[in-house]
């Protein structure tokens, strides 16, 4: 597990690397669609809980309502999240 989430996260790190490179040539193209956000937010969760163990720390997500749905990119606002 430890390896397929550190694998996604340099695939990840990479994908951002080239998004920079095509935001700065000004070829960066945004692909909306509707999705529910908690899924995108529980996916980065996932994806730094390793490295975040490994320190000793601990994340979890509590949220709680109604699923919504957004129209956005989905690959970016992951992007944005993981970054963060």
């Amino acid at each position: 597990g430890y390896i397929n989430t550190a694998g996604t996260r340099l695939l990840t790190m990479i994908n951002d690397i080239l998004s920079l490179m095509r935001l700065e040539s000004g070829d960066l193209k945004m692909y909306l669609m509707e999705f529910d956000p908690k899924e995108i937010f529980e996916t980065s969760i996932r994806l730094i809980q390793p490295l975040l163990e490994s320190k000793g720390m601990h994340l979890e997500s509590n949220l709680i309502g109604k699923p919504y749905r957004i129209v956005s990119d989905p690959g970016k606002i992951q992007q944005i999240l993981t970054n963060l």
